[in-house]
């Protein structure tokens, strides 16, 4: 038996179970079908640009392979979604995109059979565990939260979102010591030095045995990803032997920066390696415009104070991760849609 439910103030009956209504189709997106992804959300500043990195993405047949979704009626989107699966096994789920039109209800719906079809689609394939993460202030984020827990994803763990204050001044460093570029070292002697940073801390990382170390750096290192110039990477040094590391991303375009990783060894921890790495940071980046944020582990206080007093203030946003291992029976017998 099918239940429907007529959403208060729209015409449409949208039918309430695992199977699709007839009229619409959740499919991926391909060179054919490429048009649909691009209906909804915020538009691309060079949409051309845009649309070659989404095609060459199809093409591609390597392991960190995008898989876009869109829940549609003919050639009308109504959400879009975007999956993962990378080297470590990890099944990422990205919050979708709902069209502006489509009610709460609509996109409560919605957020189910999108999430329930796409782990459909990877029944097949060899995958430790599936998550998602996203912003509390993103749009679709309670939405997208019902959906999950329906599912039986359960909550991991919380970031702080932290931005710079520019005003902000800091007390220097009075220890004397060495800042280098990363492009000095090696990919190997910069993996030793994060694996040494990542020591018994309070990083979530250092903590969760479903992450791995080396594909972080891996990861890192990608030259898809906007961390991947080691010659911004800052190294700190006492004598010949590297302390301290911090990892910077950059965006001129959109006049942003993060700080992507920073940590010290653990002989060197409580003498300012890190507050020194993040002051030559902001000194190299010192642009006009463009302003630094971090994302912290809320467990980690010390890496927290750490960038308070460097000038990072709370923005009072968190970035939530939901988790459930793999489960081929599990997903099987998943809950309808939540409502």
């Amino acid at each position: 038996m099918i239940l429907l439910r007529r959403c208060r103030g729209h015409g449409r009956v949208w039918p309430v179970t695992q199977a699709f209504p007839p009229s619409l189709e959740i499919s991926v997106i391909d060179r054919r079908n490429i048009d649909l992804w691009f209906q909804i959300g915020p538009k691309p500043a060079k949409a051309q640009a845009a649309r070659n990195r989404v095609l060459a993405n199809i093409s591609s047949n390597t392991p960190h392979n995008v898989v876009r979704l869109v829940a549609h009626q003919g050639f009308e989107t109504y959400a879009r979604i975007a999956t993962e699966i990378d080297s470590r096994g990890r099944f990422q789920v990205w919050p979708p995109v709902f069209a502006d039109t489509l009610s709460m209800c609509h996109k409560k719906n919605l957020a189910g059979l999108i999430l329930n079809r796409t782990l459909e689609l990877f029944s097949e394939v060899e995958i430790k565990y599936s998550e998602t993460r996203f912003l509390e202030s993103h749009p679709a984020a309670s939405v997208w939260l019902d959906a999950v827990v329906a599912d039986r994803f359960e909550f991991t763990a919380a970031a702080a979102i932290l931005t710079h204050r520019r005003s902000a001044t800091t007390r220097k460093s009075s220890i004397a010591r060495s800042i280098t570029g990363g492009g000095h070292f090696t990919e190997t002697d910069l993996l030793d030095l994060y694996l040494a940073c990542q020591t018994d801390t309070m990083d979530r990382a250092d903590n969760d045995p479903l992450i791995d170390l080396r594909a972080d750096m891996a990861e890192f290192l990608d030259p898809a990803e906007p961390s991947a110039d080691r010659t911004i990477w800052l190294v700190a040094t006492e004598g010949d032997k590297p302390i301290g590391l911090l990892i910077p991303q950059i965006d001129r375009e959109t006049r942003s920066g993060w700080i992507a990783y920073v940590g010290v060894t653990k002989s060197h921890r409580g003498k300012r390696v890190g507050t020194a790495l993040i002051e030559r940071c902001l000194a190299d980046h010192d642009v006009p415009g463009l302003q630094f944020k971090a994302m912290v582990d809320l467990i980690n206080d010390p890496s927290i104070k750490l960038h308070r007093s460097s000038g990072f203030a709370d923005t009072f946003d968190r970035f939530i991760t939901y988790r459930k291992p793999w489960s081929r029976a599990a997903d099987d017998s998943a809950a309808a849609a939540p409502i």
